[in-house]
């Protein structure tokens, strides 16, 4: 019964985490076309009319970066990062568990933690000093910037928990989560 308890709560945590991930997922992808959007009218402004817009780098480059830093955790929860399949297909399911666990707990948590918690002093920092780009015609605020790039890293990081705590409980119970 005990036993039962415990899958019960790591099924509805897994899952929390999975659900935001996935509804975080479907809205930060329509930033993509709110990205092309501003690159196509600013192509057509710079090439056309020459008259380039003194904002749409800056945008450009947050926006990207957003999709990018928020759609990591998704891209980790459905196995879609690179990997070298060409050998890992070849293990079977226990042994490739093991290699994942090793490796996430050698590689992925010492990595993502550090990128996670500079992120945050990042983010802190800028939002003391309200910073501002320092370069261009536009000094955009970055400081909400820098606070997605922080929310980002945290999400992977919990994804990676939620990864890790999936293969040992595989690892021991011998039955998917």
């Amino acid at each position: 019964m005990r036993t039962n308890a415990i899958r019960g709560v790591l099924e509805n945590v897994v899952g929390a985490i999975n659900h935001i991930n996935a509804w975080l997922a479907i809205y930060i992808r329509w930033l993509l076309y709110v990205l092309m959007i501003i690159i196509v009218y600013d192509v057509v402004l710079r090439y056309i009319f020459r008259a380039p817009t003194a904002w749409s780098f800056h945008i450009s480059y947050m926006i990207g970066g957003t999709i990018c830093v928020m759609g990591a955790a998704y891209t980790l929860q459905i196995n879609k990062h690179v990997s070298i399949d060409i050998i890992s297909r070849l293990f079977p399911i226990r042994t490739r568990s093991i290699i994942n666990t090793i490796l996430m707990g050698i590689l992925f948590f010492p990595s993502i933690f550090l990128i996670t918690r500079y992120s945050w002093i990042r983010a802190i920092q800028a939002w003391s000093i309200l910073e501002k780009g320092s370069y261009g015609f536009w000094y955009p605020p970055l400081y909400p910037y820098r606070t997605i790039i922080a929310i980002g890293f945290t999400l992977l990081l919990i994804q990676g928990l939620v990864v890790f705590i999936r293969d040992i409980y595989f690892l021991v119970k011998n039955e998917n989560l």
